[in-house]
């Protein structure tokens, strides 16, 4: 994530991972939290290098996101 026009872009599919003031409807979060089977992030086969994000870190995340995404 480079910019917040690119983060709102949305990747290889097309379709952004965050919905704008909902943390809770937003895909990162459910990727982060292991809700999106072969979306996980960080990848589980990584996971060894890359751990998953704390409670408060994704807690953190959806904040961020409710709060409109500020850069």
């Amino acid at each position: 994530i480079t910019t917040r026009e690119h983060f709102l872009k949305g990747g290889q599919s097309g379709e952004p991972v965050v919905l704008v003031g909902n943390g809770n409807a937003s895909a990162i979060i459910r990727m982060v939290t292991d809700q999106l089977e072969d979306l996980e992030m960080p990848p589980l086969s990584k996971r060894k290098k890359f751990p998953p994000l704390t409670l408060n870190e994704v807690a953190l995340l959806k904040s961020w996101i409710d709060a409109g995404l500020p850069w």
